[in-house]
């Protein structure tokens, strides 16, 4: 059983991360609209299918908030004999 303390301390943290979670889901939304508009302004996809690529790109932009093991910063994958030269 969690002392009081440990219970305040966990929702606080919980508070915390689903507030900075919400904050990135809308900027990554964001980011994917205006790329979104943009091709249907310039006539790559119908808009009747907009929304449909909008969840299937914010979808993808989400993988990038996943932790990840041995990722460099644009995005690449290493082994753990890689990751261990580079360090």
């Amino acid at each position: 059983m969690l002392s009081i303390l440990d219970r305040y301390f966990l929702r606080e943290l919980a508070q915390t991360v689903a507030a900075t979670v919400v904050v990135l889901m809308v900027i990554v939304a964001g980011t994917a609209f205006a790329a979104v508009l943009q091709q249907v302004a310039k006539g790559s996809f119908p808009a009747s299918v907009m929304f449909q690529v909008l969840s299937l790109r914010t979808l993808g932009g989400l993988t990038n908030m996943l932790p990840t093991k041995n990722r460099d910063t644009n995005g690449r994958n290493y082994s753990d004999k890689q990751s261990k030269k580079i360090a």
